[in-house]
């Protein structure tokens, strides 16, 4: 069995200006839940391990994971060096870019200023398939990117304005995390193009499966240099959460979604991240749900509502 080739004249991924997909909307819904939890998990990782090891460990766990999968789909290699450029460009942007510069900031930054700067996702990813593709989204969904940008724009003021003084989120972190949430961008949306060749799972592990291994020799290198047994069962947990789900599952489906509902418009779901994330601090950090951030969520979600419509 071959790999399968480029298909001749594939049409741009839909952005935005198609029918409701209720597979889509559904898949998209538990990946940003999964998202969602993301921020506060690698907060607590990296209060026992470096930041950016976090990040190293997060792509390099995910090897056996794909390794297994590939093996037990006995999906071919990828042949031609087109579709392997192209691979390489969504493992250097989201398998490696991402979660290390993620990890790094976050260890640096709050988990809420983490998950809201994430919330920034969707206008990036919108604005790259605009420039990859050449092709604008619809009126609905900028007004709706817009509208979700205010709430997510008044979440940050509130956020850094109510933290402790001993909680004050960081500026460097802020902008590290910024930069990862770029390279994810650019990695949706080369993945989501070239899904429709390979297909969304196929692009996830071996793309995965090419990061992982790039950068093996430098996590294996920084574990030599440390003590394992003090590092508790918990971290080791959140880690294997980060590289199997947020990091494998997560980008099957959500490749998936894009590809079937339309990039900007599955994107626009991630406005709803930083109020997952919020509702997690609430519960598990102990911070207080206030009146502005509840209708600075409605806003989010509103934004949301309105990048469904066609244009």
């Amino acid at each position: 069995m071959t790999a399968p080739g480029p298909r001749p004249q594939a049409s741009p991924p839909d952005l935005g200006g198609g029918g409701w997909h209720w597979g889509a909307a559904a898949a998209a819904t538990f990946c940003i839940v999964v998202w969602g939890a993301v921020p506060l998990v690698t907060k607590v990782a990296a209060q026992e391990m470096d930041g950016l090891l976090v990040g190293i460990l997060r792509v390099v766990f995910c090897l056996p994971v794909v390794a297994v999968m590939l093996a037990g789909r006995r999906r071919p290699m990828p042949r031609g060096w087109p579709l392997w450029r192209a691979l390489v460009v969504v493992g250097l942007s989201s398998f490696i870019g991402f979660p290390v510069l993620f990890s790094l900031g976050q260890s640096m930054t709050t988990a809420s200023h983490g998950g809201l700067i994430l919330a920034s996702a969707p206008i990036l990813t919108g604005i790259v398939a605009a420039l990859w593709h050449r092709k604008l989204p619809g009126l609905a969904w900028i007004i709706g990117a817009c509208l979700g940008f205010t709430g997510v724009a008044a979440l940050i003021l509130i956020r850094a304005g109510g933290l402790p003084t001993d909680a004050r989120p960081s500026l460097l972190g802020d902008l590290i995390v910024l930069a990862g949430v770029l390279s994810v961008a650019v990695g949706y949306v080369s993945g989501a193009q070239l899904s429709k060749t390979l297909g969304p799972a196929t692009v996830t592990f071996w793309a995965n499966l090419a990061a992982s291994l790039l950068i093996l020799p430098w996590a294996l290198w920084w574990l030599a240099g440390i003590d394992l047994a003090a590092v508790s069962m918990g971290t080791w947990t959140g880690i294997v959460y980060l590289a199997a789900f947020a990091q494998v599952i997560n980008f099957v489906l959500w490749y998936w979604a894009m590809e079937k509902g339309g990039i900007a418009r599955i994107a626009a779901f991630q406005f709803v991240q930083p109020v997952i994330t919020l509702i997690l601090a609430v519960i598990f950090l102990g911070e207080v749900m206030t009146l502005p951030l509840i209708a600075s969520a409605a806003l989010i979600l509103a934004g949301v509502g309105l990048c469904q419509f066609k244009r």
